[in-house]
């Protein structure tokens, strides 16, 4: 057996050992929040990081039909289905949110007007990003005017996808990855492509995948986006639901426009290196409601 095969080998094991610790932290992590009206909410993870996931479920009881959570600037509606709500919201941590504890405001409410307001603080932890150094061409290190001007519009044609709401989960179960391929944890890596050009932050992880494969679909949704970016080439954005966003860049090849319904493993495209790109990969990307998410975290989130 050489040494690349036990390289595997031992990256796999390492993977394994992660899934199972990601799942052991799920049960020891869950937290109740309960109303003196009979409901309650449960929470995994308790305490989260930048670039975390929080999910928020509903458990039923006291007549209560549905609950409104506020924070860090946002607001949420989760409740009982047959009253068209989720049962559960999803809540992301910007990669660049400051450490520190946060309130969580509970308002819930019964079907006869009766309501209970509950505030729970949320602990995110501090968390550590490398910095790396990567040569590009100068066309993408340093953009001159025109390019510039054109990275802006696309910048605010993705900020204006990912205001669009879609108030029910599209998602089936859990998460899957895009590529079975080795995965970059580079999440939030500071990167620094040199000329005058400020440090980038990386938005979501790379994976190590051969040219021309097949890019999978991680959850159903629809396709929101299939362009080419200046930055990011040929792209790929799949809306979840709930504001969950995945997003697949780099791609030679798009087999999926905008307004297509995609189901969890379906083909969205082929691996290639458009863009701002040193060789043939996949960047797999998350939002939560502009919130830049770590899209490792989508893998052990129970959803079924």
């Amino acid at each position: 057996m050489d040494k690349y095969c036990l390289l595997r080998l031992a990256l796999a094991g390492g993977m394994l050992v992660a899934a199972l610790t990601l799942k052991a932290q799920e049960k020891s992590n869950s937290d109740i929040l309960e109303s003196s009206l009979g409901a309650s909410l449960s929470f995994i993870p308790k305490s989260c990081v930048p670039g975390g996931i929080i999910k928020i479920s509903f458990n039923e009881g006291g007549g209560i039909r549905r609950v409104v959570l506020r924070f860090m600037e946002g607001e949420y509606t989760l409740g009982k289905p047959e009253d068209g709500l989720e049962p559960f919201v999803l809540i992301g941590i910007d990669l660049e949110a400051k450490p520190g504890d946060y309130p969580l405001e509970s308002f819930f409410e019964t079907g006869g007007g009766e309501k209970d307001e509950i505030r729970k603080m949320i602990s995110i932890s501090p968390r550590k990003f490398s910095v790396k150094r990567i040569r590009v061409a100068r066309s993408f290190a340093e953009p001159p005017a025109e390019v510039r001007e054109r990275i802006l519009r696309e910048a605010n044609l993705l900020k204006e996808v990912y205001e669009r709401t879609t108030p029910h989960w599209l998602g089936e179960g859990g998460f899957i990855k895009p590529h079975p391929a080795l995965l970059s944890p580079s999440f939030g890596e500071r990167r620094l492509y040199g000329g005058n050009s400020p440090p980038s932050i990386h938005q979501g992880v790379d994976l190590a995948v051969p040219k021309g494969d097949p890019i999978k679909a991680s959850n159903s949704g629809e396709v929101v986006l299939a362009a080419g970016l200046y930055l990011s080439g040929n792209t790929i954005v799949i809306d979840h639901g709930l504001g969950l966003f995945t997003v697949y860049c780099h791609l030679s090849r798009m087999t999926k426009k905008a307004g297509d319904k995609v189901r969890k493993g379906e083909v969205v495209g082929f691996c290639g290196t458009t863009g701002r790109s040193t060789g043939p990969h996949l960047h797999w990307g998350a939002r939560l409601f502009h919130n830049r998410v770590d899209p490792v975290l989508l893998l052990g989130l129970p959803l079924t």
